[in-house]
């Protein structure tokens, strides 16, 4: 309006004053319309990037529960596995106590029963001397026969002897029995302060339960047992290692190349041998360590077990 009187007023300074406001003004609006508009951009970009960080830690939570849900289902199912394996072990054993005690040290009592019988029956103290003379052979062979079976339960008082010398005297005890070539070669310099005695019958128990299956079903004629302590990682003490290997049949090993129980093994068939696996892959799970079998049919078969020594990093802990 004021721009229109001074053009036709023909005041034209007046006219090129007023034209000059007017388009300050213009350009002060569009840079007002710029910045808002760059302002929106920005804000709607930085809620794109919230939401997609939303979104991925959404995702994220999302895949940890699932992982966690895996691994407590396997978890759940290696412990039925286990808890199945272990009833079975424990029948077995309880089987194998029973047909060892009645064919053996029964069978006996037996026999020297009806040799005593015999014995009261006579009158002749020849006869009585000659019976007598077979029945106390029998008798020192029946406590014999007792005390192994006795020895095989009782586990061996750590307090008193090295696990190095229990896993001798296994070795020794073994060949005896079975007649098969036991060895162990332990290293002398090996250092074990870390292992609770409750650990160290761990592995004895993994080495007796090694043997045990060794005799059952390999029909070897050689076994050796060797202990010793390796470096792993640097500045490490390293880890212990056992192994018991045998040159028998060998067989299909229910565990994979990682030490893990292979899927559906148990869904159709659960095989005696086997339970013993288990069982020391759970002994092996106390120590916080790694078994593996390494065997092929007709390969004989050799068991490891890796014992980390991280625990000797925290002072005073056995």
């Amino acid at each position: 309006m004021l721009f229109r009187d001074s053009v036709v007023s023909g005041d034209m300074e007046k006219a090129r004053a007023v034209s000059a406001e007017i388009s300050g003004i213009l350009i002060s609006l569009l840079i007002i319309d710029v910045d808002t508009q760059h302002h929106i951009g920005s804000s709607y970009f930085k809620l794109l990037i919230a939401l997609i960080v939303f979104i991925l830690i959404i995702a994220l939570l999302v895949w940890f529960l699932h992982r966690s849900l895996v691994r407590s289902l396997k978890r759940e199912a290696d412990t039925m596995i286990f808890s199945h394996a272990y009833m079975l072990a424990q029948d077995e054993e309880r089987g194998r106590l029973s047909r060892e005690l009645h064919d053996t040290v029964i069978q006996d009592m037996r026999y020297v029963l009806l040799e005593t019988e015999k014995m009261s029956a006579t009158d002749e103290k020849d006869e009585r001397e000659k019976l007598s003379g077979k029945t106390v052979p029998m008798i020192a062979d029946i406590i014999r026969k007792t005390r192994d079976i006795c020895s095989d339960l009782i586990p061996p008082d750590f307090r008193f002897s090295e696990l190095p010398d229990a896993l001798r005297q296994l070795c020794l005890d073994f060949g005896e029995k079975t007649g098969i070539d036991c060895r162990a070669e332990i290293d002398d310099n090996i250092k074990l302060d870390f292992l609770t005695m409750e650990k160290r019958l761990q592995v004895f128990r993994i080495v007796q339960e090694a043997l045990t299956n060794i005799e059952k079903h390999s029909g070897a004629k050689e076994v050796i047992v060797t202990m010793r302590q390796g470096h792993t990682d640097p500045g490490q003490t390293g880890a212990v290692f056992v192994s018991i290997g045998d040159d028998g049949k060998g067989f299909t090993s229910p565990l994979d190349n990682n030490g893990q129980i292979i899927s559906g093994i148990y869904e159709t068939h659960i095989e005696k041998s086997h339970i013993g696996i288990i069982s020391m892959k759970e002994r092996a799970g106390i120590l916080g360590g790694r078994l593996n079998i390494i065997t092929e049919p007709g390969e004989g078969t050799q068991v490891c077990l890796e014992i980390p020594l991280q625990e000797m990093q925290i002072p005073g802990k056995l």
